[in-house]
């Protein structure tokens, strides 16, 4: 069941940074603030919790979180390292997607990280190719916003469907499985 973001890309983001760095030296829960959105790429296997939902992670894999949001996150230390960018969506309005909290870069990761890094101080200094890449980042995560306005019982629904397809069940042995009434 995926948790997901309506988020407007009809145009370049009007701000956007990149970093590369380690996480916290503590165990914490994370607090992001502030008006920017964030999407850290991961570079190890990990675990994040994003409003009561748990995400396993591994390397490619993308979180992407909004602004003023709270994540717990299962390691910590000095030698785990991620990819970053913070960043303000255009609000034009005109074309609306549905952006996955937690996605998985696919074949594309490694060529993304390679990328990413040989342009991190490049991308800093110069506000239009990190816009482009982050732009192009999105669209690569990005799912028909009808996914978004999906409520997660119905994505519940589909994953029983699948499990009995081969047997009769009911409505309400769904409903009983899914947790609703």
């Amino acid at each position: 069941m995926s948790l997901y973001h309506r988020l407007d890309l009809s145009g370049l983001p009007t701000r956007a940074m990149f970093s590369h760095g380690e996480m916290a030296k503590e165990p914490d829960d994370w607090e992001h603030t502030g008006e920017w959105w964030r999407i850290i790429v991961y570079e190890y296997d990990d675990w994040i919790e994003f409003k009561g939902r748990r995400f396993e992670i591994s390397p490619g894999t993308a979180i992407v979180l909004p602004p003023n949001s709270h994540f717990k996150q299962g390691r910590y230390g000095e030698d785990l390292m991620n990819m970053y960018s913070n960043f303000l969506p255009t609000d034009s309005g005109e074309q609306f997607m549905a952006i996955p909290v937690c996605s998985h870069l696919g074949d594309t990761y490694l060529h993304r990280r390679t990328e990413w890094l040989r342009n991190v101080r490049r991308l800093q200094l110069s506000a239009l190719p990190a816009k482009a890449m982050l732009y192009q980042l999105l669209w690569i995560l990005a799912e028909p916003l009808s996914k978004y306005r999906r409520h997660p019982a119905v994505d519940a629904a589909e994953e029983v469907f699948e499990r009995h397809m081969n047997e009769a069940i009911s409505i309400s042995e769904i409903c009983e499985q899914i947790g609703i009434s």
